[in-house]
């Protein structure tokens, strides 16, 4: 990796985590609208980078996840990493579809982000919070929460940095 990409996901790494720690209120439990998660799409233009910033941001960011236990806390880190790894990637290989203008293609890299992210996230908040918390929720809840919050910070401001990004001349992965 060139010193160049290491610094670039250093900096999306540390933003990630730092935009978490300071909004810890709106980046945990079930309707979470993870501000940090503007910065998922964002491979669709700045490439691995990205992808690595936002998997290893995650990873810092969510070992400060109110669960209590270590082991919980564990899972978060993990599942919640894969999430965004697997997100990020997409949406960067979603912007390689050429034939679509920008502005789609990145609506398009926000949305499939928001999807990945909702359905794993989604899929073991609802047994987090029952562990942690006591709170039985349904699977719809856990998929529903983090899919409304997500059209928020991937869907909404992360497709507004996108259209940043690019517009200040940075043109694809």
């Amino acid at each position: 990796m060139r010193s160049k990409d290491l610094a670039l996901a250093t900096m999306v790494a540390a933003i990630y985590a730092l935009l978490v720690y300071f909004l810890p209120s709106l980046s945990f439990l079930v309707f979470q609208v993870r501000i940090a998660d503007a910065l998922v799409p964002s491979s669709a233009i700045l490439g691995w980078p990205a992808v690595i910033g936002v998997t290893l941001g995650c990873f810092i960011a969510n070992a400060l996840s109110p669960w209590g236990s270590p082991f919980l806390i564990g899972v978060d880190m993990v599942l919640g990493s894969v999430a965004n790894l697997l997100a990020s990637y997409m949406a960067m290989k979603m912007s390689d579809v050429r034939r679509l203008s920008p502005p789609i293609r990145f609506q398009a890299s926000c949305l499939i982000a928001n999807l990945i992210v909702s359905m794993i996230v989604g899929t073991y908040l609802p047994f987090l919070m029952e562990i942690a918390f006591n709170v039985p929720m349904p699977l719809w809840a856990g998929w529903t929460g983090v899919f409304t919050g997500g059209l928020i910070s991937m869907n909404l401001a992360g497709y507004l940095l996108l259209m940043a990004l690019w517009r200040r001349g940075l043109r694809g992965s």
